[in-house]
């Protein structure tokens, strides 16, 4: 494992073991958190990471700070005249090109094909990303001991797997290696009942950075009253940080759990936060 890896598994490990002590890391008390302040060992990873101190660490994670990027929603949301009707090439998906289909229409397009696979090391822990020549099928992030080839094969039994880098992980691998949008679209195929796909396209017009209620995403696709089915639907998202599930969080500020672990669903949050500033997009 490389340091860049390494350095993620350690502050996650911290975030885990703060939690299992009893203490909620978005609602710290002060003098709990003056006490992590000068922890060099912290202080070393942290600037590493995503070029921070401890104090805005707990400031990015905080509840406050979630709950005042929410309040920033909240007037998008009272602004817009129909906030279905916003264009969300300006968002998150600009440099993506998704194409979603039904269950049979994925089989039949990879069945007998060959689907290459590989791991990135990423600042959020290592990723799994597999891709045909349609585009990226799954992108996950996986443990720090790696994962289950034969899963992988069980969950593509139509398909040829083969251990190699594409041309889309290539892309990826750079995208979040240096933050700049690809000159080439990273092309994503997948599939999802058409719910599904409703509630996995409203993900895509979240910007960097931001962050939306799962009601807010229930309104985005003119079904209010499903905001149970639509945390069912991002649950059920195949393209981990690319497709934003971890920008939608609980109405109350707080982050709530996710599918590749509630530590790194607030340290992807952190690090976008912090890395806002400087990003043209």
């Amino acid at each position: 494992m490389g340091d860049l890896s390494k350095t993620y598994y350690q502050i996650e490990q911290f975030l885990s073991d703060l939690e299992s002590k009893g203490i909620r890391v978005q609602s710290m008390e002060r003098r709990t958190l003056l006490a992590y302040a000068e922890d060099k060992e912290m202080v070393a990873l942290l600037r590493q990471w995503a070029a921070i101190d401890v104090p805005q660490f707990f400031h990015f994670v905080s509840l406050r700070y979630s709950k005042s990027r929410l309040n920033d929603e909240l007037d998008l949301f009272n602004t817009a005249s129909d906030i279905r009707d916003r264009d969300s090439g300006i968002a998150h998906s600009s440099f993506l090109d998704t194409q979603m289909v039904s269950a049979a229409e994925f089989k039949n397009a990879l069945e007998d094909t060959l689907i290459s696979w590989t791991i990135l090391e990423t600042v959020f822990g290592n990723l799994l990303l597999v891709e045909s020549d349609y585009g990226i099928c799954k992108m996950s992030f996986i443990d720090e001991d790696g994962f289950n080839t034969e899963e992988l094969a069980l969950e593509f039994p139509f398909s040829r797997l083969i251990n190699q880098q594409g041309p889309n992980a290539a892309l990826v691998k750079s995208y979040l290696s240096d933050w700049e949008i690809p000159d080439q679209k990273i092309s994503l195929f997948i599939s999802g009942t058409p719910f599904q796909q409703q509630v996995w396209k409203a993900l895509l017009t979240i910007p960097f950075g931001s962050l939306r209620t799962y009601d807010f995403i229930s309104k985005e696709i003119a079904n209010p009253k499903a905001i149970r089915a639509v945390g069912t639907a991002i649950g059920k998202n195949p393209i981990t940080y690319l497709i934003p599930c971890h920008r939608v969080v609980r109405t109350d500020g707080y982050m709530g759990q996710f599918r590749w672990k509630a530590e790194r669903k607030k340290l992807l949050n952190v690090y976008e936060a912090a890395q806002k500033p400087r990003m043209a997009f």
